[in-house]
């Protein structure tokens, strides 16, 4: 990886007799920041979504809240909704979403891992937390029967960034 500005992708994929494991970074350094993003950058340009789908009924959730230059926008699709279901939307304030940002990088949200994901079943749930400030992403994958420490951490963020997108989109 350079400094330099230039992109760097870590995709991993390991294959085990029926799972694979995923995770992907870009941007640098990989791993935890040694501050928290500056909040300039924050609101210059960043992105959380967390997205849970499949199971038999094909239900989805989704959320995702977006900085832009300073403008703040939220897409969210509550529980048990279908795929063809339009997104609400909203607008998140300044402090709600710089607040969000500081717990998901206290919890440690740069560095958590993807969990084992079983190949195949209809009724698998999956989950995908994804964090991204400027060029520096993190994407956190894993599914339902998943019990590791890692996951519930992630797990426990994706809750905080639905509920965060839900007080967006149904209070404005």
């Amino acid at each position: 990886m350079r400094a330099n500005g230039y992109s760097a992708a870590l995709l991993m994929a390991l294959g085990l007799g029926g799972v694979y494991c995923s995770a992907e970074q870009t941007g640098s350094p990989p791993g935890r920041p040694t501050a928290p993003s500056d909040r300039s950058v924050i609101l210059e340009d960043s992105e959380v979504s967390f997205v849970e789908s499949g199971g038999v009924a094909g239900l989805m959730t989704a959320a995702m809240l977006q900085a832009n230059k300073g403008v703040l926008t939220v897409e969210y699709r509550p529980p048990g909704s279908r795929a063809s279901t339009p997104s609400l939307t909203g607008t998140a304030t300044e402090p709600e979403y710089l607040e969000l940002w500081r717990q998901l990088e206290g919890a440690g949200a740069w560095t958590l891992t993807g969990a084992a994901l079983p190949r195949t079943g209809a009724d698998m749930i999956r989950y995908e937390l994804h964090v991204r400030v400027g060029s520096r992403s993190h994407r956190i994958v894993w599914v339902e029967a998943d019990s590791s420490p890692a996951v519930k951490a992630a797990a426990r963020l994706a809750e905080s960034v639905r509920e965060a997108a839900e007080r967006a989109a149904l209070l404005r």
